[in-house]
């Protein structure tokens, strides 16, 4: 989905169900959709390459692609830090 379309599209869950969504665009169109063992679930988890992309896209609109991969780095080694808050710091905006 392009960033434009995820501007323009509303996403609900359905929390009763293993993953249940429903999508209504500016125009009304609507699209239902129940995944049974949804990517992400305990029954069909994300690998961690999954994961990095997911963190990536999510994060691209927001930080840097070298902060983000900064970020990141940070979350997978946390138990090696000596002070946590250095992901808290990674994660802060810069000032353009």
């Amino acid at each position: 989905m392009s960033r434009a379309s995820r501007r323009r599209t509303k996403l609900a869950l359905c929390r009763a169900a293993p993953m249940a969504l429903a999508t209504v665009n500016r125009l009304s169109s609507s699209l239902h959709k129940f995944i049974e063992h949804a990517v992400g679930s305990q029954d069909h988890p994300m690998s961690d390459a999954q994961l990095e992309d997911k963190f990536m896209g999510l994060c691209e609109d927001v930080l840097p692609n070298d902060q983000t991969r900064r970020l990141l780095d940070l979350c997978w080694g946390v138990w090696d830090l000596k002070d946590a808050g250095e992901i808290a710091r990674a994660a802060e905006a810069r000032s353009s």
